[in-house]
């Protein structure tokens, strides 16, 4: 009896820690307590990667980031007409935050986005709940 206990709640917990930041993401997300509202949708991109946008209530246009795996991890970079910004994604609390990085934290229905850059300040990019997508 213990042994099957034990394994149940091993294969319990297998899924949990695993996610990786694409999962965490996908879907809709909405922060109505912000003025004026912002809203931030994930979508599969071309092979594991996710294509994200951040729009605030009535805007045509918002800012557009992808999120994707590369040889040392996940990335999520800023996409703009200038160029890209990019930043590993990170995964621990562990590692050095030379050149940045993007913390993608949810917990339930609620996701933040956030970035330490490589001056060593940070940005909020993202705090809401999770949405209908419509």
């Amino acid at each position: 009896m213990r042994i099957v206990t034990l394994a149940i709640l091993l294969a319990a917990c297998a899924g949990i820690p695993g996610e990786t930041p694409a999962q965490l993401v996908v879907g809709c997300w909405a922060d109505r307590t912000a003025t004026p509202a912002t809203f931030m949708r994930w979508s599969l991109g071309e092979g594991a990667a996710m294509q994200g946008e951040r729009r605030e209530d009535g805007a045509v246009e918002g800012n557009r980031y992808a999120l994707s795996p590369d040889t040392s991890g996940w990335q999520l970079c800023e996409l703009a007409e200038s160029g890209q910004t990019c930043w590993a994604v990170a995964r621990a609390r562990t590692g050095s935050l030379e050149g940045g990085r993007a913390f993608i934290d949810r917990y339930r229905d609620r996701l933040r986005v956030g970035i330490v850059g490589a001056d060593g300040r940070d940005r909020l990019i993202f705090d809401g709940q999770r949405e209908e997508c419509s």
